[in-house]
């Protein structure tokens, strides 16, 4: 499930990085995927995450800075208590198009809606365009 932005991206001049702040409901647990071009950073502003980085997972809180190189399989999910909410950063700036163009706009005073499978394949071919394989669950 993916969680959608809750504010619309930032692109530096020329496109080398782009950021967003986003919020991951307890529920919320992401695919595995990869970017095919760009690396992927958070910084986690509260909460905590369980990430998978290639074949490692590891549980990151407040404070805490994940870096993924592109090409790495990938996903965060949240284990925590309550919603958590992180800093996404795209070196080069591109992945985040996917959520511009696919995404759920953010409401006042609302929770960030809950994607599961079904809604991600209606943005398949956002995802495509803009680099993102979403992979197979695997044990």
């Amino acid at each position: 499930m993916i969680p959608t932005p809750s504010r619309r991206p930032r692109a530096t001049p020329a496109g080398r990085c782009r950021s967003s702040r986003r919020s991951s409901r307890r529920e919320a647990a992401r695919s595995r995927y990869a970017h095919a071009a760009e690396d992927e950073a958070f910084f986690l502003l509260d909460g905590e995450l369980e990430f998978l980085d290639g074949d490692r997972t590891f549980i990151a809180g407040p404070g805490s800075f994940v870096f993924i190189p592109r090409t790495r399989r990938h996903r965060f999910k949240n284990l925590g208590a309550t919603d958590a909410r992180a800093l996404f950063l795209f070196t080069p700036a591109g992945p985040e198009d996917f959520f511009i163009e696919g995404g759920d706009d953010p409401e006042p005073g609302k929770r960030p809606v809950v994607w599961d499978m079904d809604r991600v394949m209606q943005v398949a071919d956002i995802a495509e365009r803009t680099g993102l394989t979403v992979l197979p669950e695997t044990p």
